[in-house]
């Protein structure tokens, strides 16, 4: 098993907390495990190889011939899959349904190894993460999956999957579902997280009615909106603008070429705000890395984790250089990050008893917190 860096944590600071998740909160990096579901292929294999995009993509390449999909970047396969399950054609869309029913049991396995196997990611077993598996099991009845890949008729069929391999594995009181506009949670969690009303930030007040930008940086696109509220501080609308392609720049750019195109993608969307609105000052960002103090875990471990080598305080090194591009066109603003997981399941605060997995790039997870101290969303897709 891999060892984290819990030294980058003070020795005062090992409290497990639901709404601030470490590395080794990982699903990514945990095996599955031999089960009754578990076709014997799978055991030992962790999350990231049989439920990421590239697993995806394994699984829809192997029938590539069957699903008409030959010369199609596999980038596009998980829409492609989605078209197949909406064919007329029989033969496109029982094939489409076994690769999702394999791809929902692959989750469903991953999921009954994390609550029955005696290991963890730390060895021996540190209380962060013993106290981590102990909120799944006694705090977590519903799953929610987000993320692109359980968008469309994927993400039922991968739920219902999922819940009937974990009961196979002996697993019960569990329920799998789809959550609503799953690829747009963590964007959708990011507006629920704006200080209600008038809220004091060092000395200048901060007023969060009217329109607040938002962005959602994965493992191959950077999704952004303008999220609008009510005169009640209530989440009315997101307006999702095109999503921003930066694959290349993950894999083979520098920390600060991926911050650069962040940059980027930030100025034209504060740009884009309509004339008139008022711009609230907290700008989120959620990324595809744990969070630590505001800003994304220095561990050099993703793309995201290295954006420490471009500044010690990331959040003011956005904040000042979007204030240098956009002048007196945005307001003094204030860059927040959040883990991409957390901010998914913030877009389902009030659910009890709740937890998103994100099935994108890789695999993300958050816990659903209460809804005190959230905006309310009227949201309507």
């Amino acid at each position: 098993m891999d060892l984290i860096l819990d030294e980058i944590y003070p020795a005062g600071d090992q409290a497990f907390e639901s709404r601030h998740l470490r590395p080794l909160a990982s699903l990514n990096r945990r095996q599955v495990i031999a089960l009754p579901a578990a076709d014997p292929a799978w055991v030992g294999r962790r999350g990231w190889e049989l439920l990421s995009k590239h697993a995806l993509a394994d699984l829809v390449g192997a029938r590539v011939k069957t699903l008409g999909l030959d010369g199609v970047d596999p980038a596009n396969y998980p829409l492609r899959l989605n078209e197949c399950l909406d064919s007329a054609d029989a033969l496109l869309w029982l094939t489409a349904e076994a690769i999702a029913a394999e791809f929902g049991r692959r989750l469903g396995c991953l999921v009954a190894s994390l609550l029955l196997s005696p290991a963890g990611l730390s060895d021996p077993l540190t209380a962060w993460e013993a106290a981590y598996l102990d909120y799944w099991h006694k705090q977590v009845r519903h799953i929610f999956l987000g993320g692109g890949h359980a968008s469309g008729r994927l993400g039922p069929l991968i739920a219902r999957a999922a819940q009937e391999a974990l009961k196979e594995c002996g697993v019960a009181g569990y329920t799998f579902q789809a959550a609503h506009a799953p690829a747009w949670l963590p964007l959708i969690g990011a507006g629920r997280t704006l200080p209600i009303g008038s809220v004091p930030i060092g000395s200048v007040p901060v007023d969060c009615r009217g329109a607040a930008v938002l962005f959602d940086c994965g493992g191959t696109r950077a999704k952004r909106g303008i999220a609008f509220y009510d005169a009640q501080g209530a989440l009315v609308e997101l307006r999702r603008l095109p999503e921003v392609d930066i694959a290349g720049v993950i894999t083979r750019g520098t920390p600060l070429e991926l911050a650069q195109a962040m940059l980027g993608v930030m100025v034209e969307t504060i740009q884009a705000v309509p004339a008139g609105v008022e711009l609230a000052r907290p700008v989120t960002v959620s990324v595809a890395s744990y969070v630590k103090d505001g800003q994304p875990l220095k561990i050099n471990r993703d793309a995201y984790s290295c954006l420490g080598q471009v500044a010690a305080d990331l959040p003011a090194w956005f904040a000042e250089h979007i204030q240098a591009a956009c002048g007196s066109a945005a307001p003094a603003v204030q860059v927040k990050f959040m883990h991409d997981g957390e901010a998914a399941a913030c877009a389902l605060a009030g659910q009890p008893q709740a937890a998103v997995i994100m099935l994108g790039s890789a695999l993300g997870v958050g816990f659903v917190p209460p809804a005190e101290g959230f905006r309310e969303s009227k949201l309507l897709f």
